[in-house]
């Protein structure tokens, strides 16, 4: 662990290209390379707030002499939750580290979208810190229905417990004992946003996926790292080798260069590109709203792109049902409405899904299956609200959120602009289960089997809220950023790794997931492959960190 050291103070962009060489000369074939995935959209730069996704102003345009240039071994881009695991690891291989976010340091930075999580490191919801390798190398497969790559996974799951190690090592608390490692502390109260945002009375800041980012970055200074705020990566510099050799950044003074020896991208996914989603997850896509930090604009898949970049399921994505007043109420981000134990219809009355499914899956299977719209209605009898969700339930009604309830299902239906076709569907389900035969159903159900027959009943319209996006750049094991090799959809084929240029964290999730596999309307569908975002951040961010700094001293 580094020798504590005085905190360092904020650099300005003054204090840091303070004896830079001004009117240095531009990188010589930045771009060169031609990129074999669809052309890169423009991508926004903040977001005033977590709930309203941004308009997508045009890209920065950089000059061929910008005013200033400054040095150092490893640049890392990003300063969330992969941004500081890597910035740290790389500064302990002794290497000169500078890591930059476009962000001011504030509410959102350090930390990033760890802020608003559920703060806990898992493996598909397993607590991967008890299980032994062998084990998680089979929760992947399972998870990602075969179609994750082997070499991605044996890096990953024998690199674990290593990284939680690290963790414990540099003074991370965790609210479980030693080996059982999972919820960072201190623990977040509330989920809602009017429940954590800035200055509320759970103000997410002042518990673990703020402090620990800080702690990290704190540790990091204090080995002669610098971090420095409000710098914006807008192009990835390359010599005449192709090689990558750093950034042109931009602050509010300007343009500058940063060159360095190795890049690593940690600048997060793309949920506040609108632009970014619609392309790549098609319009259904525009009715996701987002529940991320401002950041997520794709600014790292898209200078990667400018190169050639392979990338992997760029189309799916992580997102869940939220009450549908957090369209115009945004305390009511992160207000999910439980459907297990439900039944779940659209506008026409129609059941779409099972809904049993794990929440991401559930969600992957209507968009993935052209469910246009993003709202729909979520359906109780007093049974099950009183038996199961009247806690959840009457949170939503209390912090102004609408459940409707009606004495009739028909009355219900009504109230919620629903087609009386939902009555059908009801009926028909309440006589399958009375006879058994739920599984013969159209729509039929595995888990949370219950009749809607008791009134009242109760009915919840939701949104979709975008939590992630769950593709990205192609990586190897050491997390070298690998280019194209051919487009074949959704899983390109990748070539060489772009030398120079590494990837950690959402920016890359595409390396690690397995792809949709097969048809959403049938069984051979998996969804989304979902790992555990925060232990992937945590396992990639310190081998993209050991690499970039070994090519470093070479």
């Amino acid at each position: 662990m580094a020798k504590e050291k005085e905190a360092p103070k904020k650099l300005s962009r003054r204090e840091f290209v303070k004896g830079a060489t001004a009117g240095a000369a531009a990188a010589a074939g930045a771009g060169a390379l031609a990129s074999c995935a669809p052309a890169a959209a423009p991508a926004p730069t903040t977001a005033p707030a977590p709930t309203t996704a941004p308009a997508a102003p045009a890209p920065t345009s950089a000059p061929e002499t910008p005013a200033a240039r400054i040095e150092t071994d490893v640049l890392v881009v990003g300063m969330g939750w992969a941004g500081g695991v890597t910035a740290l690891r790389a500064a302990e291989q002794g290497v000169d580290v500078t890591i930059i976010d476009k962000q001011d340091k504030g509410w959102w930075v350090p930390g990033g979208d760890l802020i608003i999580s559920g703060q806990s490191i898992h493996i598909a919801g397993l607590n991967a810190s008890e299980l032994s390798e062998e084990e998680l190398r089979n929760v992947c497969y399972d998870c990602t229905g075969g179609r994750a790559i082997p070499a991605i996974i044996e890096a990953y799951v024998t690199n674990i417990h290593a990284g939680f190690d690290w963790l414990v090592e540099n003074g991370v608390e965790f609210l479980e004992p030693a080996g059982q490692e999972r919820t960072m502390a201190p623990k977040k109260e509330g989920s809602y946003w009017g429940e954590i945002k800035p200055g509320a009375i759970s103000d997410a800041a002042n518990y673990g996926g703020k402090k620990v980012p800080e702690q990290l970055l704190s540790l990091f200074e204090g080995m002669g790292g610098k971090a420095v705020y409000g710098t914006r990566a807008v192009k990835l510099l390359t010599d005449e080798k192709q090689e990558v050799v750093g950034v042109i950044a931009k602050d509010k003074d300007g343009l500058f260069e940063i060159r360095a020896k190795s890049v690593i991208l940690t600048t997060g996914g793309f949920v506040r590109n609108p632009e970014l989603k619609v392309r790549y997850m098609g319009p259904q896509a525009d009715f996701l709203l987002p529940y991320v930090n401002p950041g997520a604009t794709g600014d790292g898949l898209l200078m990667a792109l400018e190169l050639g970049a392979a990338t992997r399921t760029l189309s799916y994505t992580g997102y869940y049902p939220c009450i549908k007043d957090s369209i115009w109420n945004e305390d009511l981000g992160g207000a999910s409405v439980p459907f297990g134990e439900a039944l779940v219809f659209n506008g026409d009355g129609v059941r779409l899904a099972d809904e049993s499914y794990e929440l991401k899956d559930w969600g992957a299977r209507l968009i993935g299956g052209g469910y246009g719209q993003s709202t729909g209605l979520v359906v109780y009898d007093k049974v099950i609200y009183e038996e199961k969700y009247k806690e959840r339930i009457d949170k939503i009604i209390e912090w102004g959120g609408t459940v409707y309830t009606a004495d009739t299902l028909e009355e219900l239906a009504e109230k919620a602009g629903v087609n009386l076709h939902m009555v059908v569907e009801i009926e028909e389900f309440n006589k399958a289960v009375d006879e058994g035969k739920v599984g013969y159903l159209k729509v039929p159900k595995k888990a949370g089997i219950n009749k809607i027959s008791t009134p009242p009943f109760y009915g919840a319209p939701f949104a979709f809220r975008q939590i992630s996006t769950m593709g990205g750049l192609r990586t190897n094991a050491k997390g070298e950023v690998l280019s194209c090799g051919g487009d074949i959809g959704d899983l390109q084929s990748a070539g060489d790794p772009i030398p120079g240029l590494y990837a950690a964290g959402n920016v890359a999730l595409g390396t690690v997931g397995g792809g949709i596999v097969g048809d959403p309307s049938t069984a051979h569908y998996h969804g989304p492959a979902y790992i555990g975002n925060l232990l992937i951040c945590l396992v990639f961010g310190r081998l993209a960190a050991e690499n970039a700094a070994e090519r470093a001293k070479t």
